[in-house]
């Protein structure tokens, strides 16, 4: 793990007061693209791209990471693709300053949450609409709807349940509530000793990660445990 500095006098000076965007008047010729993405884990991937207004990507600039308690952090850049990079500790709020600073535009400032999900999404109720029970190691009916239920991760969580087989995903659908129900017939019966797997993976996601609204993504991801299960 790279060393935390703590920020100097000197150095919060010359970024500036911190601020969503920079309120410098010089214009802005470099467009950020800043991603935060964790998973099972309390250290964040911080990536930065900046793209200059012709399109280029820019290498040249200085991209520094830090928290409310003022470690910093500089991101290296990597010509294999394009971008700065580094690991960094999640902060106890969830806070990440990004500064950019280059001779195409003023120096950028961005506030940043990202908060770490600490609790796995535990399934509690996995059966059909005729009461058997995965839980209770029986099989369930192909024709009946399923109906899955798990604990809670936290306010603002997505829940996305998958299903899969040995070689694709057969169901996948997102959820804000704690309950989710597979129509009827949306999975075959298994023959023999073939089964299908379901996770639950919770996730909290702001930005766009397609950078169209937003310039940033930030996504924390905990997945939950895997379930194997025969329908008849």
């Amino acid at each position: 793990m790279k060393h935390i500095y703590p920020v100097i006098a000197a150095a919060l000076a010359f970024f500036g007061t911190a601020c969503t965007d920079t309120t410098q008047p010089a214009p802005q010729r470099v467009f950020p693209r800043i991603s935060i993405v964790s998973q099972n884990s309390d250290i964040a991937d911080v990536t930065v791209e900046l793209e200059g207004n012709d399109g280029n990507l820019v290498s040249g600039a200085v991209v520094l990471v830090s928290n409310s308690v003022n470690g910093v952090l500089k991101c290296a850049y990597d010509s294999s693709t394009g971008a700065y990079h580094t690991r960094y500790p999640i902060p106890a709020d969830g806070l990440f300053n990004i500064y950019i600073n280059s001779v195409l535009s003023s120096i950028l400032t961005y506030n940043i949450v990202h908060q770490q999900i600490t609790t796995k999404p535990v399934i509690t109720v996995f059966e059909d609409s005729g009461g058997s029970s995965v839980l209770l190691g029986q099989r369930l009916s192909s024709v009946r709807d399923i109906q899955l239920g798990w604990v809670s991760c936290g306010e603002g969580i997505v829940y996305q349940v998958t299903v899969k087989d040995a070689l694709r995903t057969l169901y996948q659908a997102s959820t804000e509530g704690l309950t989710h129900i597979i129509p009827g017939g949306t999975l075959m019966a298994t023959p023999g000793s073939q089964i299908y797997n379901v996770q639950i993976t919770a996730q909290q996601i702001s930005g766009d990660p397609f950078f169209l609204r937003s310039s940033y993504y930030s996504a924390a991801i905990q997945p939950g445990e895997t379930l194997s299960f025969n329908v008849q």
